[in-house]
């Protein structure tokens, strides 16, 4: 073959090759994996933005989405949901169809927030009828001794909204969701009881249908765990939560001690 061939034959596959990489980037982008968030959680601010991190140095394109529990039980029964952002240590038990990331995003605590004096869980869960709020849908894995009556709301701001308004006796949330809904709400004396109800590891989760992808996506979380990239970026937000939001006895508490 004569060089001029050669050389328009090596153009031509060099072009098909280009060609062959900007195509498949294509699909890739036209259709990134889609996970589900907890609507209205505080927490997302840190949770979306770290996950398509976590996944763009995988090379791979997701697409966080709010998605209320119930319909994101039923989209991960229907195959219809890629994954799971972060939930709560144990959420595989309920879901078969996820497959947990075995590296920890963050560790939680669920607290009870009250705004009136009571001091201390143990005097709030002291043998009387209790009234809790929390969010439909998310299992807590609590065990509490007593009576006690559950208040099921639809949206994460509902359950400190409905201890403001008296509904309820405690709002039982994850601490640094609760801290900052309270940060926000700062007309009502809203504090974290002591000491927290549980504590728990919060996990990312992916559909059964991209076990493939389950050592690729450990990889990258394991490195960045160990850099302690995930660490610093949950303390800052911890720590611009807590700086405002107080979880100590109200004022007039401490003066009678």
């Amino acid at each position: 073959m004569p060089d001029s061939a050669r050389r328009y034959t090596a153009k031509i596959c060099g072009v098909w090759l280009i060609w062959q990489l900007c195509s498949g980037t294509a699909v890739a982008e036209e259709a990134p994996l889609t996970l589900s968030l907890l609507p209205g959680n505080p927490v997302n601010d840190i949770a979306a933005p770290l996950i398509v991190e976590i996944y763009k140095r995988a090379g791979i394109t997701v697409q966080p989405k709010p998605i209320p529990p119930l319909r994101e039980t039923r989209m991960l029964q229907e195959g219809t949901l890629d994954g799971v952002v972060g939930m709560l240590e144990g959420f595989e038990a309920n879901h078969p169809d996820v497959i947990p990331i075995p590296v920890p995003l963050e560790t939680l605590k669920v607290a009870a927030f009250v705004v009136d004096d009571t001091p201390d869980l143990a005097t709030l869960l002291g043998g009387r009828r209790v009234r809790f709020s929390a969010l439909r849908g998310v299992d807590l894995q609590l065990k509490l001794p007593g009576y006690v009556e559950w208040v099921f709301v639809n949206e994460p701001s509902q359950v400190m909204q409905m201890l403001v308004r008296g509904r309820v006796d405690a709002a039982i949330t994850v601490d640094i969701a609760g801290l900052r809904m309270a940060r926000e709400m700062p007309e009502a004396p809203i504090r974290a009881l002591q000491p927290a109800l549980s504590e728990k590891h919060v996990y990312h989760y992916l559909h059964r249908n991209h076990a493939d992808l389950v050592p690729r996506i450990t990889a990258v979380m394991q490195t960045m765990y160990d850099q302690g990239y995930l660490q610093a970026l949950h303390a800052q937000f911890r720590r611009g939560t807590e700086a405002a939001v107080s979880s100590t006895p109200p004022q007039n508490q401490l003066q009678q001690q």
